[in-house]
Order: structure tokens, then sequence, then C-alpha cells
């Protein structure tokens, strides 16, 4: 059964606030005891702060090794790309955390790619195809649709569980473009995709990315073959 893990919604000012102090600290400690000061601010309850900053610490702290370089990489992106660059580099960071977060982005950028609006209902019927139906994870689609919204990569309509699309962010930064696109294909169960399908992505849907192949193949993340006639396909190096 796969875990479900992202299960509290979660907060763009918190994701900065423990990727700084990673930046700065990388003592666990420390950060779990400066993160429970700020959510002591909105969070009521010691267990359900603890629940919350368990949730931050595998997005930025407590990461796989094998995850490592590109945070080390996150951290020094973090500082240079514009403030609204920043929330890419948090979406590459849950891509690589928790697959959770990959088939509901998946889901919901598949939806918004062919209809106007998406409700929280039809996410969470195509969820359970592949997790299952728990009752535990309904709550957690549901925390992280919330997640979402409050990032401002969709939007609330009147009709409660109703969203749209937000304007793409375009990311400006070469290197976060292609950082980006490494989270992505790590956090896939395959290692290689056809070039078209990586940068038409469901899961990347908030972003305008602008990546040529001619960009892929001069960069050292990744690798290009030509297959049958006209498919490049692209894995990591």
């Amino acid at each position: 059964m796969k875990r479900i893990g992202m299960d509290k919604k979660v907060q763009l000012d918190w994701m900065d606030k423990i990727a700084f102090l990673q930046k700065e600290e990388n003592d666990v400690k420390y950060i779990k005891e400066q993160m429970d000061s700020l959510l002591s601010q909105q969070i009521d309850g010691n267990e359900s702060r603890r629940k919350h900053i368990t949730v931050l610490l595998r997005i930025w702290v407590t990461v796989p090794e094998e995850v490592v370089p590109l945070r080390d990489n996150a951290l020094q992106l973090i500082s240079k790309v514009a403030f609204e660059e920043r929330i890419a580099i948090h979406w590459g960071m849950c891509l690589l955390a928790y697959p959770l977060f990959k088939d509901v982005t998946a889901i919901v950028g598949k939806l918004l790619s062919l209809q106007d609006e998406l409700t929280l209902l039809q996410v969470h019927k195509r969820i359970i195809e592949g997790w299952g139906d728990r009752n535990t994870l309904k709550w957690a689609v549901q925390r992280l649709i919330r997640s979402l919204a409050s990032w401002g990569v969709i939007i609330d309509t009147n009709t409660k569980g109703e969203y749209i699309v937000a304007n793409k962010i375009d990311i400006n930064n070469d290197e976060l473009k292609l950082w980006l696109l490494e989270c992505y294909l790590r956090c896939l169960s395959q290692e290689t995709i056809a070039y078209q399908s990586l940068i038409s992505a469901p899961s990347l849907f908030p972003f305008n990315l602008n990546i040529t192949l001619g960009d892929l193949l001069t960069s050292d993340r990744f690798e290009v073959n030509r297959q049958g006639l006209d498919v490049d396909v692209v894995e990591l190096r």
C-alpha cells in the first residue's frame, strides 16, 4: 500500500521558512524548534504542529541521500531566482518527497488541459484508481488541493470544491528550468521519457518553462537520443 505522507495543508511561507533555515543552519533540532515557534501562532495543539512539521521536514530537511544534491542545488537557487519563481523550487522538492503530490498534480493538470474547471470529487475519484479507496486518502487529497489553492496555482470558484486554473508562472531562470525538469524525471518510475511528454508534463501545469530540445542537448543533466524517425527520448545522465 502506498504511503500517503503529505496529508496536511502546507503554506508557501512555511516552506520558505524551512528552506532558508536549512540553508543557514542545517541543524534538524534547531529547525524543528524554529518551525514550532512559527506554527504555534497559527496551529493549536502540539501534536498537530508536530505532524505539519514532519511533512515540511520531509520536503526540505530529512530528504533521502539520493535527493541531497538536488536539494542543495535548490538551496543555492532559492536566493537567486525571482520571488514569483520560488514556488517552482518548492514544487520540485514536493515532487521528490511525495508521490501523492506528483499524482494529484498530474490529475489536476490533465483535467485543466481538457476543461475550464475541476472539482475535488473528480480528483478524488481518479486518485483512488491508483491509491485505493481509503478515508485517510480522501482527506489528504482535500488538503493537498487546498494547498494548491493557497499557493495561487488554482483558484476557488463560487461553488465549493470547484476550481479553475490560474495564470501560468513564467520561469525565466534557465538553471531553474532544468533543475525542475530533473526533479520531475527523478520522481517518475521510468528511466526515459519522450521530449514532447516531458515539456507538456501535467504535473508541471502551473509553469511556462519554454524548454527547447537544444536546451536539453547542451545540458549536462540530460541525455537525448533519437528513436525511430522523429521521436526524441530524454533520460538523466
